[in-house]
């Protein structure tokens, strides 16, 4: 039996970002910022980029040779980029997390972490 995309046809607008728990204050997101950077790609090539209904296919899973020319997903330069940020980024979160769950909860004795972390008991 086959059974139809759930994004089949609709635009990302029929998709809104969701936010999980209270937004940002505005001088909290600039301090957070400063102390971890944040993401700051830029497509020099925006305006020449092409949009493409990616509910078309199956769970939205384009191949490669369905991609249009120009689109950013077959751009090697904007790709290198776009993966330098994303591996900066994964840093910078494994570093956040470690600095303020795991270096605090070593000086506390009665840490609940210590339960989940055994390499801490």
């Amino acid at each position: 039996m086959k059974t139809e995309s759930k994004t089949a046809g609709k635009s990302p607008a029929a998709y809104p970002i969701r936010y999980r728990g209270p937004k940002l204050s505005h001088d909290l997101s600039s301090e957070l910022a400063a102390q971890w950077g944040q993401w700051s790609l830029t497509d020099d090539n925006l305006s020449r980029r092409p949009s493409l209904d990616c509910g078309a296919f199956p769970h939205c899973d384009i191949p490669r040779t369905s991609f249009p020319p120009h689109a950013w997903q077959t751009d090697v330069a904007f790709l290198e980029r776009f993966l330098a940020q994303g591996l900066d980024l994964v840093t910078r979160a494994q570093e956040a997390i470690w600095q303020n769950m795991v270096i605090p909860n070593m000086i506390n004795p009665i840490s609940p972490f210590k339960t989940v972390v055994p390499c801490f008991n």
